[in-house]
């Protein structure tokens, strides 16, 4: 095995064994074509670059693009598999066997005997999908969470300044419409696209008790439930009508 350093390979902090990796990459390419050749390539480098964060790709002693250094790559283990095409009509010819047809994958397969199992580039690719996977679900769970506080506390902070802006609204379907009508074009003055997030408009609907109508029991207890809500009404109405 051997650890990148040389012509056409990715300079990283830790080694890299290209040695198997292009007998793969060539087989895939005989078997399956250059395409083919070209994604398993692709994913080895994805995978080794989700594993050293600081790398970067050389192709004769210079640094290249990504895209550069996989095509250097295939231009490279093209132009050996030619020659080991020719080599391979060239002996048949001097031995002059009877059947001429040249079978590529026998010479291959012999001189990189170090790929007895070919499930291990998939193992590779699958541990590092999976990990990021999982990664990813953590990730979304953990947003979530946010989410739903950051979304409470935007419906808190409406209802507050709401109640600042307007005066209550009468507990009836007309004063409550002009009452919501009021708030949301006032607020769209100030946060123009907020509207269009659904759970945004939920929780804002849910926390503002001012814009949901109430029965006489419902009204009975909250102006009942303390000094606090009277004085808070009456100083809106006070401001409103100033």
């Amino acid at each position: 095995m051997q650890e990148v350093q040389e012509n056409s390979a990715a300079n990283t902090q830790g080694p890299v064994y290209l040695d198997t990796v292009e007998n793969y990459v060539k087989k895939q390419y005989i078997e399956q074509g250059i395409e083919a050749a070209c994604q398993a390539l692709d994913n080895f480098l994805i995978f080794y670059e989700n594993q050293y964060k600081n790398y970067n790709y050389q192709v004769d002693g210079q640094i290249v693009s990504k895209y550069e250094f996989i095509t250097n790559t295939m231009a490279r283990i093209e132009s050996e598999i030619m020659e080991q095409q020719e080599a391979s009509m060239n002996d048949d010819e001097e031995n002059e066997q009877e059947n001429n047809e040249v079978i590529l994958d026998e010479p291959l397969i012999q001189n990189n005997q170090s790929i007895t199992d070919d499930s291990w580039f998939y193992e590779l690719c699958m541990s590092e999908y999976y990990e990021q996977y999982r990664s990813l679900l953590e990730q979304q769970a953990m947003i979530n969470r946010q989410k739903e506080i950051v979304a409470k506390s935007f419906a808190q902070n409406v209802t507050e300044w709401a109640h600042l802006k307007f005066k209550r609204p009468g507990n009836n379907q007309r004063d409550i419409y002009l009452y919501e009508t009021a708030k949301y074009n006032q607020l769209k003055t100030i946060l123009p696209n907020c509207t269009v997030y659904r759970t945004l408009v939920t929780k804002m609907k849910n926390h503002d008790q001012w814009g949901q109508l109430m029965s006489q029991t419902e009204v009975g207890s909250s102006l009942g439930g303390g000094i606090c809500d009277a004085v808070g009404v009456t100083f809106a109405e006070e401001r409103t009508q100033s």
